[in-house]
């Protein structure tokens, strides 16, 4: 008799107090806890035309003039989804509702301003990807997919591991969004732009506009997965040996770099290291600069991230 093996429900496996995976797990907890979701709106908020209710504008690659703005917000929605699935808190439920309804808010916000098509949403209008369409290169555009693929995952686990009902009434329309502008599109247009160098990436959208179709049953949503599909990508490995030499090389790298680190006690080693090593902050800026060139010699290395 066969037997069907099935991974365990998140909400049905709690780490232990007195481990170090429970401490980890604490520390997480405290940090997405602080963080303000008026905050994580911002961009969304001035994007859509809404008050910002006195909320600061974000940083880094998500500050006002950043073109991948957007996508921490959705990072951060996949997170106290996760959290609220690990622990029951409902303080971490609080914050994946406070998201998905500002999410509400300045979808409705940008569809009744008549400029974008109905159902769209992002920290920013539609402008990044009528540009994409004409083949702009980075960094005059960033990768409006990827963004896009981390607020929808975002919605996706806010349904699915928290129950966050208001999370589908976006998704469903978000996702009509996509199909409706790509199909409109001739095969080797999307080519194209799937093919362009970090304007044309699309992270995980395959995988979320399945995902989506599991909920809503909408055969759009899964005929928009198939339109992400990059044709170039598995013709460029159907070549040579000889013609993949580069990914060869970048792959032989990045198993050495994985093996000297496993080998070496895993990055709980490498905090150890550090900790005795580098006593100063002028080290330690260093040592990180070191380490970032070292891992973000190749962008295919951010997996070791």
């Amino acid at each position: 008799m066969r037997k069907s093996i099935r991974s365990p429900r998140l909400s049905g496996v709690r780490l232990l107090e007195g481990s170090p995976f429970y401490d980890r797990q604490q520390d997480m907890n405290s940090f997405l806890l602080s963080q303000d979701t008026d905050t994580l709106l911002y961009n969304f908020r001035k994007a859509a035309g809404l008050p910002l209710r006195g909320a600061s504008p974000m940083t880094g690659w998500d500050a006002d003039e950043c073109k991948l703005k957007g996508h921490t917000t959705g990072h951060y929605l996949s997170a106290v989804s996760l959290a609220y699935a690990a622990t029951g808190d409902e303080r971490f439920l609080e914050k994946a509702e406070q998201i998905a309804e500002g999410f509400r808010e300045c979808r409705d916000a940008f569809t009744a301003s008549g400029k974008v098509r109905p159902g769209f949403l992002s920290a920013y209008d539609e402008e990044q990807f009528d540009l994409l369409e004409k083949f702009t290169k980075y960094p005059d555009i960033w990768a409006p997919y990827y963004t896009l693929d981390k607020i929808m995952s975002g919605l996706l686990d806010a349904y699915e591991l928290a129950g966050c009902k208001g999370a589908s009434d976006i998704l469903s329309p978000l996702g009509d969004w996509v199909s409706s502008r790509l199909s409109a599109l001739p095969d080797e247009m999307r080519h194209r732009m799937w093919s362009m160098y970090i304007a044309g990436e699309y992270g995980g959208m395959i995988s979320t506009m399945i995902r989506l179709y599991r909920i809503t049953g909408k055969a759009s949503h899964l005929e928009a997965a198939r339109l992400f599909e990059n044709d170039h990508l598995f013709d460029m490995m159907a070549q040579k040996l000889a013609d993949n030499s580069y990914m060869i090389i970048f792959l032989a790298l990045l198993w050495a770099v994985i093996t000297l680190v496993s080998r070496s006690g895993g990055m709980a080693a490498c905090g150890r290291w550090a900790q005795t090593k580098l006593k100063s902050k002028m080290a330690t800026r260093l040592a990180t600069s070191l380490l970032g060139v070292l891992i973000f010699i190749d962008d295919g290395f951010n997996c070791l991230t």
